[in-house]
This record gives C-alpha cells, structure tokens and sequence, in this order.
C-alpha cells in the first residue's frame, strides 16, 4: 500500500467505511435471514465505527470476547427476568 492510499484510508468518514465495507461484502444468495437482516449490517456498523475510531483486529476481538462473556456469565449467575433477557441477547448478539 503506498503512503498516500494509507493517509486516503486516514481520513474516511464513518459512512465512506460502511459504504466501502457494504460494496466489498459477499452476496446475499443463500443467507440466512438473520445474517442477512441482523448480523452483516449490525458487524459492518460496528466494523466501521471500529475503523474510524483506529482500533485494531486484536482490540475488537477483545470486546467481542468481552461481551460473550458478559453475556454467558449473566445467564449463569443472574436471576431470570425479562431485563436479564434483554441484557444477554445484546451482550451476545454484540460478542457474536
């Protein structure tokens, strides 16, 4: 990569990478209806905001562990409510 692609790369905005990461993913022939609706556009969100705030593989992996645990923990320890509930499906669906 050439110095002046990786300044060009500094300096996208948060919907440039959502839109570069959109046109770069795989087809939608065959996914699953959750993968295609709720996890491709939420990851690519999530990817992108990662990007523009300059964090790395490594440091998104971490949070995604973070919030798999966080959410098995909680199914563990918590008493079942419908709070609980709310609070493991976004931890878990986050960490996925």
């Amino acid at each position: 990569m050439s110095a002046s692609s990786v300044s060009d790369l500094e300096r996208l905005t948060y919907r440039a990478v959502r839109h570069r990461l959109a046109a770069a993913q795989k087809s939608s022939k065959g996914a699953p209806a959750y993968s295609r609706y709720v996890n491709r556009p939420l990851g690519r969100s999530l990817a992108a905001g990662a990007f523009v705030l300059g964090r790395t593989p490594n440091q998104v992996t971490a949070v995604s562990a973070a919030c798999s645990a966080l959410g098995i923990a909680t199914i563990a320890l918590a008493r079942p409510t419908w709070a609980v509930g709310v609070l493991v499906s976004l931890a878990l669906v986050v960490g996925y």
